[in-house]
């Protein structure tokens, strides 16, 4: 079991922010380049194909905005149990659970290193 040392508290902390561009920016960043190198994890939004079909911009749509920032939401939610250690076993079961209908929406495994790779950009 990873055990959360005082200097990982601190370095956590002082690398996160609260602005809200800086998170904005983030969450778009990470949806925007995970969707540049997979084209086919959009079809896990289906308002993507509905706005690309109309010649819209997505990352301007309200629903892009609102997933960059359930993204960045939820690290934060982390770091912050993680600073104030709490347990985040409970936390994290409760969103996979939310996630696994995913499975039958087309959802790859591959898709989580996809995501991963794009939040280390």
């Amino acid at each position: 079991e990873w055990k959360c040392e005082p200097q990982d508290t601190v370095l956590l902390s002082s690398t996160w922010t609260d602005d809200f561009e800086v998170l904005f920016s983030l969450g778009s960043k990470v949806y925007l380049t995970a969707f540049d190198h997979s084209p086919a994890c959009k079809s896990l939004f289906p308002w993507i194909a509905k706005y690309e079909k109309e010649g819209r911009n997505i990352a301007e749509q309200s629903e892009f905005r609102i997933q960059a920032l359930r993204l960045v939401q939820t690290i934060a939610r982390v770091l912050d149990k993680v600073a104030r250690g709490e347990k985040l076993e409970a936390y994290l079961y409760r969103m996979g659970q939310r996630h696994v209908k995913y499975l039958e929406k087309g959802f790859k495994t591959q898709y989580w290193d996809l995501f991963q790779a794009s939040l280390s950009t």
